[in-house]
């Protein structure tokens, strides 16, 4: 017993490897914060005007790597979706959304900063 509350203790102090992003429009009526760890996106918030429109706790997407370039994708449920670029080791990276319900409308571009490289 005294293992496994040693063995927990250990495994809840050790810290977590993924980055917490926030982004934000260039006319900065949109933002949006995620923390990404690997191919899951957790935390996900997008705001218009300080209003939230998406939030989301756990997303897992796809993760796609050419040369040294990331690409990922992530459903927000059909047509919505998350997506972006970064090449490997960037801190800034633009990132695109599409939250209407029906085909015809804009996709949103946002500009993305690393905050931190634990949390």
């Amino acid at each position: 017993m005294k293992k496994l509350l040693l063995t927990l203790l250990v495994l809840t102090s050790l810290p977590s490897f993924a980055n917490s992003i926030a982004c934000q429009s260039e006319d900065e009526i949109w933002f949006t914060s995620f923390k990404l760890d690997g191919d899951i996106i957790t935390d996900l918030r997008i705001l218009k005007n300080g209003t939230p429109i998406v939030s989301r706790d756990k997303i897992e997407g796809i993760k796609t790597r050419i040369f040294k370039t990331e690409f990922y994708e992530f459903d927000l449920g059909a047509p919505r979706y998350f997506d972006f670029e970064k090449r490997i080791n960037s801190k800034v990276f633009e990132a695109s959304f599409y939250l209407k319900k029906h085909p015809f409308g804009f996709e949103i571009n946002v500009l993305c900063k690393k905050l931190d490289e634990t949390i």
